[in-house]
Order: C-alpha cells, then structure tokens, then sequence
C-alpha cells in the first residue's frame, strides 16, 4: 500500500510551483519586450534586445524546462499579439528555441558508454546549438527554393532592400556593397546569433551561480572541447563546399562557416590559458580581443587552432606551467 501523503508537503509543492509559473511568465514578458526593441530602430533599443535570451535562461538554468517552456509560450503571445506572428516566428527561432535548447542540455545527463552518468559538457551544447543554427540556414534555404537564385538571390534581395532603407548612396554604389556582402552574409548573420546566445549563457550561468540557484556547477570554459561526432560534421560542410558549385556551394560554404563556431570558442580558451603565463592577462586578453576585431582574418588561424586542439594539448600544456586553480572558478 502506497504511503499516506503528507497534505502540508502538497500544498507546499503545489506553492513553488506556482510561484515558478509566475516568475517565469514574468520573465517570458520581459524577454518578449526586450526583443521586440529592435522593431523600434533606436540603437539603446537594439542593446537591450542582445540580451533578451537572459531572462529565459535565468528561468531555464534555475528552475528547469518545464518553467523555461513556459516562460517561452507567455513570450510567444506578447509578441504574436504586439508585432504579429512572423516576428514570433523569428523570435522562436533565434531566442527561445537556443534557450530551451540549453536548458535542456545543460540540466539533463547523458548516458556514458560504460552506464555512468554525466551531464552535457559545454562543449556538447555548443555543438548542437550550432547544429540547430545550421538547419535553420537549411529551412531558410528550403523556404528561398523558388526565388530567382535560391538562398542566395534571396539574401542579394534582401541585402538591397535593407541598403536602400539606410542609406542614400546611389543605386550602383549599393549594388556593389551587396554583392560583397552576399557571399558571406548568413554565415555571418547565424555567427552573430551564436555568440549573442553564448554570451547570454554564461552571463546567466554566473548570475545564477552567485546567488546560489543554479542547477548546474561552475564550469570551465577555457577547458571546452567539441565532441567528436560533430568534427565529422563540419568536415562534410566543408567537403561539401570545396567540391559542389552554385547553390549548393553557397549553401555549404556558409554552413561550415557556421559549423567552424565552435572551433573559434576553443581556440579562444586557448588564448585565455596561455594568457595567464604572462604579468598582465587582463591587458593581454584585451589587446588580443582588439586585435580578433580588426583583423577578422585572425578568426579563422583562431579556429584552426581550436580544430587542432585535441591533437596540439595547448591547454594543458600551458596548464602544467602554471599554478593550479579552485574547482569553483569559472573562465
């Protein structure tokens, strides 16, 4: 016979769980309103909507998929409501669906080949969240199947429209900026999207960590590795790519440019280990970053690094000259 149930710790449940339907109602409001800044134009208005993953994953890192899934429905219905339901497709795709993504990830465990359990490493969610923003290029690319041009007659279009809403060069001047724009254009757009969601992880993962509700430890994410599998997938993109022509080479040059993200997060985990050789790393993170931004190029010897790492064992090179550090720090 099953045992009595204790009425006080029912009510008591049925309190906190109705308490963390509130707060994430609340925080699927403020991330629908933070996102929905960005039809407004105003450039404070585009700042706050780089953050408008956080509240979700705030919800999603202490509370769990159950409250990140509804603070993603209450959000869906502020903005089909207030802007309409192709900008709450947009926001499905590139703010709620990461979001749940990494709370699914990062909360869950996986099973290892011997039986044990282990949560997701960083390096894990990162390689799906990259996986999943390169079936969004492949939806876009499926949805653009019919325009003159495919995917990329669509973004030329597109690119135009968006020039000649800005700015008030002469038609040729515009054509040209396009055309040089074009060839990367996605690749750049879903890199931008990948560091937004990044950025907005580990800033809620510290938040979370400060005052003691996360679900997850401290991780340390100048140690991320990719998993195996998905260096097989961007070897096939970029195969693909150096082989195919036309839309198709379009499509997956762009790809493993998407797919080379993650490559870019461990090779800059390789700067922050040998930065803390030198007297000042905070100077030198910053001048390196400096560098990274100027010189977009140095990107990609970044991301070969990061490709050869498993290989190279930088990281734990420099690590072995070095002091050890606390398990509770984070990079």
């Amino acid at each position: 016979m099953d045992a009595a149930r204790d009425p006080a710790s029912e009510r008591l449940g049925g309190a906190r769980m109705y308490k963390q339907l509130i707060i994430a109602a609340a925080g699927g409001l403020v991330s629908a309103i933070l996102s929905l800044g960005l039809l407004t134009g105003s450039s404070g208005a585009l700042l706050f909507a780089y953050f408008a993953p956080l509240p979700l994953l705030l919800i999603g890192l202490s509370f769990g998929l159950i409250s990140v899934s509804a603070a993603i429905f209450a959000a869906l219905i502020v903005v089909v409501n207030l802007a309409g339901g192709a900008q709450a497709a947009i926001f499905a795709a590139s703010i709620a669906l990461p979001a749940w993504l990494i709370t699914r990830y990062a909360t869950a465990q996986r099973t290892l080949p011997g039986g044990a359990q282990a949560a997701y490493s960083p390096g894990d969610i990162l390689a799906r969240i990259a996986v999943g923003g390169g079936l969004l290029l492949l939806l876009g690319a499926l949805a653009t199947s019919n325009t003159e041009g495919g995917l990329q007659g669509w973004v030329g279009i597109f690119i135009e429209r968006m020039l000649g809403a800005q700015l008030a060069s002469g038609g040729a001047e515009r054509t040209l900026f396009a055309d040089r724009l074009t060839p990367l254009f996605p690749a750049i757009t879903a890199l931008s999207w990948l560091v937004m969601v990044i950025i907005n992880a580990a800033l809620a993962q510290s938040l979370l960590i400060r005052i003691g509700k996360t679900q997850r430890a401290a991780v340390r994410y100048a140690q991320t590795a990719i998993p195996e599998w998905f260096y097989w997938v961007f070897v096939a993109a970029a195969a693909v790519s150096l082989m195919a022509s036309g839309s198709v080479e379009y499509l997956s040059r762009n790809l493993a440019i998407i797919f080379a993200a993650p490559f870019l997060f461990v090779g800059l985990g390789v700067f922050h280990s040998l930065s803390r050789r030198v007297s000042a790393p905070g100077m030198a993170l910053t001048a390196f970053y400096v560098f990274l931004i100027l010189f977009s190029w140095a990107g990609v010897f970044v991301a070969g690094l990061g490709f050869l790492e498993p290989w190279a064992r930088l990281r734990e090179r420099f690590a072995k000259q070095q002091p050890p550090r606390t398990d509770t720090e984070e990079e």
